[in-house]
């Protein structure tokens, strides 16, 4: 019965991995030319929010729809120049498959079914890797209710919740490294090594941070499994899947060395962020200012786990008879805990280093400069944890009584969603989203004679989806030096001071037909006829 249902995993597990490979290699096909076209005007895509999501959805579109002779070239900068695609991910590349569903249903419709899907996706994947821990159905399920529940929580509060599209992979991986040590044959490890480059392509980031995780894991498996593979074998099998992987990832890892090779970008990095590790007696108890601004950063892991779940992990740390099997999820845990906290932490007035600051010091690592990420994969040991954990309870309390059994489950269940969506305040950054149009970015839209926009909004983006015109201004990632510079000259001459005419001749010498100062207040610019070479502006608050 055992073997059966292995081999039913194992299939199961081999088609999803396949399938999704084949999804991602279509999506890569369709979507090469953006990699490897370094002439073009491209716009890259570097997941930092959803308006920036959106924002790629609707240019692959529109440069679709244009039938241009270039059609990966598109003139959506006012400057536009060589943009180089070294961190475009796999949200660039389902634009190709996702394209038809977005024509159909929406560009935000679309959005939130990937956002969804994802979503159950990293339960379901996160529900499996415990069942494989604790072989018991309703304890594994709740530990994937906890990693989805936290998943949404981290999400949502450091405003990056586009990363919950990403959450899946980390699970995947487990649950691949998992069944290649338990079968122990070549083609399993060469599944993992698929898995792993599947895992890049979704997100370079949280393929790092994968790997890492694999790397702390490893070595307790091979230290529980009752009949471990020799060294030799196992230096094989790694190497396998290390192969697989290589092949995997060098269609998007080569042209993103290339790309890195030719020093073309402008780097933005901003100063490490030491508040969490500043405040270490609030890591567990978020203080009233932040829940009261509803925006909780302290206190992260009560946020992020909720007191049931860390009740749970707690009984089980200190009763459970199955303590050796949580050690391993645990003590990986707090590795990457410690790393989330950052490089530095502030003692005394001094910055003191962490574990954190030796690995950013890695050449492949130092991209990792948002250390909050860490907690994702700790998150995910965490949950396989607490349903070793639930198990034990079940155990124990069915010694007692059936009915004691089945109430465990439901009733941490209960507590945990009142606990997450109801003691806590709800985020204000909800994972559907809901695209409401600024009343400037509608006027601009009826208005065809207007070509270039200055847009010194919050969400210069989301206007320009509305709008369709060129933009200058709002957060451009990785443009090259000299695209960079010249948007940089425009808007240093901009504000420049003078008086508002020195201005409004210094836009329209550059170009700009249209100002957006908020989502209400529109400057329009254009030629004065009665003194030819000058310029005009016309200010109007749009209701």
């Amino acid at each position: 019965m055992q073997r059966s249902e292995s081999g039913r995993e194992s299939i199961g597990l081999r088609t999803a991995i396949t399938g999704l490979l084949l999804y991602a290699g279509v999506a890569v096909a369709l979507t090469y030319p953006l990699v490897l076209h370094f002439g073009s005007s491209v716009i890259s895509h570097w997941t930092i929010d959803v308006e920036h999501g959106l924002w790629v959805q609707y240019w692959f579109a529109r440069a679709v729809e244009s039938r241009a002779v270039d059609l990966f070239s598109t003139q959506y900068l006012h400057y536009p120049s060589t943009v180089d695609l070294q961190f475009a991910d796999i949200n660039l590349a389902v634009t190709g498959p996702y394209y038809a569903l977005s024509r159909l249903i929406g560009i935000v419709a679309t959005w939130n079914v990937l956002v969804l899907a994802s979503f159950v996706a990293s339960a379901a994947l996160a529900w499996k890797v415990a069942y494989s821990r604790c072989r018991e159905p309703w304890p594994a399920w709740m530990a994937g209710v906890f990693f989805a529940a936290s998943s949404y929580w981290l999400a949502t509060m450091v405003n990056a919740w586009v990363y919950l599209i990403h959450a899946w992979v980390l699970p995947l991986l487990v649950l691949a490294l998992d069944h290649a040590w338990r079968r122990q044959r070549l083609r399993d490890w060469a599944l993992l090594g698929a898995a792993s480059s599947l895992a890049f392509h979704v997100t370079p980031y949280y393929f790092l941070y994968g790997m890492v995780l694999l790397g702390l894991l490893l070595p307790w498996l091979a230290r529980r499994d009752p009949s471990p593979m020799k060294l030799l074998p196992l230096a094989v099998r790694i190497g396998v899947a290390g192969a697989v992987a290589a092949l995997g990832i060098a269609p998007r890892a080569l042209p993103m060395a290339l790309a890195a090779s030719r020093s073309t970008y402008v780097a933005h990095h901003g100063p490490m962020n030491t508040a969490l590790a500043a405040r270490l007696p609030e890591l567990f108890w978020p203080s009233r200012a932040s829940v009261e601004a509803r925006v909780p950063a302290d206190g992260y892991l009560v946020v992020f786990l909720g007191f049931t779940f860390m009740a749970v992990l707690l009984l089980g740390a200190l009763f459970a008879r199955r303590r050796a099997d949580m050690a391993p999820w645990l003590i990986t845990a707090g590795i990457l805990l410690v790393l989330a906290l950052g490089p530095h932490a502030r003692v005394g007035g001094s910055l003191v280093p962490l574990p954190g600051s030796l690995v950013q010091k890695l050449p492949v690592f130092s991209m990792t400069t948002n250390h909050w990420r860490w907690t994702l994969p700790a998150m995910l040991c965490l949950s396989v944890a607490a349903g070793l954990a639930l198990t034990e309870m079940r155990v124990r309390a069915a010694r007692r009584s059936p009915r004691w059994a089945a109430l465990v489950v439901p009733l941490v269940f209960c507590l945990h969603v009142a606990e997450v969506f109801l003691v806590f305040p709800v985020p204000p950054r909800k994972p559907l989203y809901d695209l409401r149009s600024a009343p400037a970015a509608l006027r601009l839209a009826t208005m065809d004679d207007v070509k270039v926009v200055l847009d010194l909004s919050p969400a210069p983006k989301l206007n320009q989806i509305t709008h369709g015109k060129r933009i200058v201004g709002g957060w451009l990632p990785r443009l090259d030096v000299r695209t960079a510079r010249a948007t940089e000259d425009l808007m240093r001459r901009v504000d420049e001071g003078g008086t508002p005419q020195a201005r409004v001749q210094r836009l329209g010498e550059a170009g700009v037909q249209a100002v957006i100062w908020d989502s209400r207040r529109l400057l329009l610019i254009s030629a004065d006829p009665s003194h030819p070479g000058t310029f005009e502006s016309r200010e109007i608050d749009v209701e």
